[in-house]
């Protein structure tokens, strides 16, 4: 192994700056694995993390499950987050950017 690849695997970087807030919007079984990819290979802390899904009783076992706040009602965190991953099915998108467009997303939100 090469001296530069050495380095860059043994430093990781973070997903996301310190204090800045990811958003998961999905937490079906593709949402999961990226909460727990990201939660456990360190690269960001689960208390910067939250979820929504449309399912209530899905929220309440994946919250419970990986430690995190997941709501059905999920807008009142939209305006304060920097990253947001959409991992719903493609019939469920034009609904879910519409619900984050009127929650307040801000233009700079990736």
């Amino acid at each position: 192994m090469s001296k530069a690849h050495e380095q860059h695997t043994s430093t990781q970087v973070p997903v996301i700056a310190g204090g800045m807030t990811l958003g998961v919007v999905g937490a079906g079984v593709m949402g999961q694995t990226l909460i727990r990819g990201l939660v456990a290979s360190g690269l960001i802390d689960a208390s910067r993390m939250w979820a929504g899904d449309k399912n209530g009783a899905t929220c309440e076992a994946v919250s419970q499950e990986l430690g995190i706040p997941v709501e059905s009602s999920y807008e009142s965190r939209v305006p304060t987050s920097d990253l947001i991953l959409i991992c719903v099915k493609p019939n469920d998108a034009p609904l879910v950017m519409g619900t984050l467009r009127n929650a307040g997303l801000r233009r700079e939100t990736l």
